[in-house]
């Protein structure tokens, strides 16, 4: 972990807005007001997840980070495309990882209104250049924008995650165990 993330256990920066602008408004607000004010810059990897988000295996994600020089970003593709060959994406933006060198905001990311498809332009260099990692192990999206699948180290899945408070609340404290018995 010190590789990846350096010596440091400071490298956090939290921002609470009082008002929370509506569901859409908010993700794009969340990233828009973190690239104006310049806080990602003095950071090598920003790390997005809400609190939904329940990364189960951190071993292929970290992997993934050490190698900065080919990757750009782990993403999730909410198309059921792979990403770094399509010309139209749409990036799940409840879990993303990302170098904050490759963002950039292009006049035409201010005029969208929808989360997943202004991330997907303001981080479209890293798509169109192959530098994404893409999350393996998702299951189809069907149009749904959530990260999931038995199988996917990374899930946004309110059942998965209720599972897993009765296994706690029965004792239960390995996951694998925990899994088995919620599959």
């Amino acid at each position: 972990m010190k590789t990846a993330f350096g010596p440091s256990g400071n490298n956090v920066t939290i921002l609470h807005s009082r008002q929370n602008p509506g569901y859409q408004e908010g993700a794009i607000q969340a990233i828009s007001d973190a690239l104006e004010n310049n806080w990602f810059t003095p950071y090598d990897w920003i790390i997005r997840v809400n609190p939904d988000v329940i990364i189960r295996n951190d071993t292929w994600i970290i992997h993934q980070m050490l190698d900065k020089e080919k990757v750009g970003a782990i993403l999730v593709d909410c198309g059921d495309k792979f990403l770094n060959s399509a010309k139209y994406a749409k990036v799940h933006t409840d879990f993303s990882i990302f170098q904050p060198k490759y963002i950039q905001v292009p006049e035409e990311a201010k005029r969208i209104v929808n989360a997943e498809k202004h991330f997907s332009k303001i981080i479209e260099e890293v798509w169109t250049t192959g530098r994404a990692a893409i999350l393996p192990d998702n299951d189809p999206n069907h149009g749904i924008c959530r990260v999931r699948g038995h199988k996917s180290s990374v899930v946004h899945d309110h059942e998965w995650l209720d599972g897993m408070i009765q296994c706690f609340n029965q004792g239960i404290y390995n996951f694998t165990k925990c899994n088995s018995l919620n599959s």
